[in-house]
């Protein structure tokens, strides 16, 4: 799950393509998901993919107990800090949050199976809705979270 409300909160849309990349070429199913003003943005994802084949584009095309019922048969949820990585955690997914000008420790998830990726900056949390450098997000690398996710699937890397 792509996307969130806060600009600040979105890891570089680059990144998730190339991080869907690296999942589908190693034959991991991806279904990516979003609300319907998600779908324009995850087009745009998707968009630069390597090899869609093995991705499922859900974006605006679920509801919020479809989107529940996904998550929990799913092997893996990644997403930022934003309302599904809520119910991710409440149905008992394993979760992959990516944070950065929030607190985890003060907005969860909560939870026995959740992992959080951050970085301790001297900026953050900031809690701040716009930032000029997203340095929080966007020094999240693309190989940190695909070594974590595939740790995470029992996947070799």
């Amino acid at each position: 799950h792509p996307m969130a409300k806060w600009e600040t909160k979105q890891w570089p849309p680059e990144n998730f393509s190339r991080l869907i990349s690296a999942l589908a070429g190693r034959k991991v199913s991806v279904v990516v998901t979003g609300s319907p003003r998600d779908a324009e943005p995850v087009e745009g994802i998707l968009s630069r993919v390597e090899d869609p084949a093995g991705v499922l584009n859900l974006a605006g095309k679920t509801s919020l107990k479809e989107l529940a019922g996904i998550f929990a048969l799913a092997d893996l949820v990644l997403t930022p800090d934003t309302g599904p990585m809520h119910l991710a955690a409440a149905v008992g997914a394993p979760l992959i949050a990516l944070f950065g000008p929030t607190a985890p420790w003060r907005t969860g998830p909560y939870g026995g199976r959740n992992l959080v990726i951050r970085k301790d900056l001297a900026c953050g949390p900031c809690f701040k809705k716009k930032c000029p450098t997203r340095e929080c997000m966007n020094s999240l690398t693309v190989e940190e979270v695909l070594k974590t996710a595939l740790e995470k699937l029992g996947v070799g890397s």
